[in-house]
């Protein structure tokens, strides 16, 4: 059947109108930084959820987040807030710089415990440089690790740009961990790393790919990973497990989010 002019017309303005609202929409999802993961919560919503979608210069959620201040072991100054943003492109960012022969860096503690089996998962782009310590997502008892039960789901080397680290603490002198090749340089792009905790085991993922998988027996029967209450954990030091830190700085760990479901074991 032909059309008329006129009704050629509408379809023409209908079309260009549609390509037009597409773009719209493909431009404002490109600066949200917004992007899908397999995770699904079971019961309808997150255990934990922060997805940093705030303006440049904005600080992270002080409901979900507390940010750490004290020298650490490795000799990094956690320095409050100071040295954590986002970036209004739906990233976190954290820096660290070096004043004065000291490094200045930022470490987020959550503030919503949970327990039970459950899936954690981080989407990252990790920072690179020799002395270099990421750790994008990692669980510890609250509060403050204190009974030292830890869930190290990424630890990322910069000495080490073609692999990351997975570790279970079940307590100050027992724990059990890998070193994960990886083939890929690490800090040239966005990669999600997650753990499904289980009471048979916690199964480590990097871009839904199993990876790893470390069992009770592994720990000798030590396992409070699924009934001690856990909050998770971001930070980027420098030194310590790292290495001696060469790259002149200031480097950047990006998070563009974290969220833990809760799953059937």
């Amino acid at each position: 059947m032909s059309m008329s002019t006129s009704t050629r017309k509408l379809v023409a303005v209908s079309i260009v109108l549609a390509l037009a609202i597409a773009a719209v929409i493909l431009v404002a999802s490109g600066r949200l930084g917004h992007h899908t993961t397999g995770t699904r919560p079971r019961s309808g919503r997150y255990l934990f959820d922060a997805e940093f979608n705030g303006p440049a210069g904005s600080k992270p959620s002080s409901t979900l987040w507390s940010a750490k201040a004290y020298r650490s072991d490795s000799g990094t100054v956690w320095n409050g807030w100071r040295n954590i943003s986002e970036d209004g492109h739906g990233h976190l960012v954290i820096t660290a710089d070096k004043v004065d022969g000291s490094w200045y860096s930022g470490f987020l503690s959550g503030k919503t415990s949970y327990t039970g089996p459950r899936y954690v998962e981080v989407r990252a782009k990790v920072a690179a440089g020799d002395g270099v310590w990421n750790a994008p997502v990692w669980e510890w008892d609250v509060p403050n690790g204190a009974e030292g039960v830890e869930d190290d789901v990424v630890e990322q080397l910069g000495r080490e740009p073609r692999s990351y680290r997975t570790t279970l603490h079940a307590g100050a002198t027992v724990q059990k961990g890998f070193v994960n090749p990886t083939g890929a340089i690490l800090s040239d792009g966005f990669h999600t790393y997650a753990a499904a905790v289980r009471p048979g085991g916690v199964a480590f993922y990097l871009d839904g790919k199993l990876i790893r998988t470390i069992r009770p027996a592994e720990l000798g029967g030590r396992w409070g990973f699924v009934t001690t209450p856990m909050v998770p954990n971001i930070s980027l030091a420098m030194g310590g497990l790292g290495g001696t830190p060469t790259v002149a700085g200031p480097v950047s760990l990006l998070v563009d989010w974290i969220r833990v479901a809760a799953r059937n074991p």
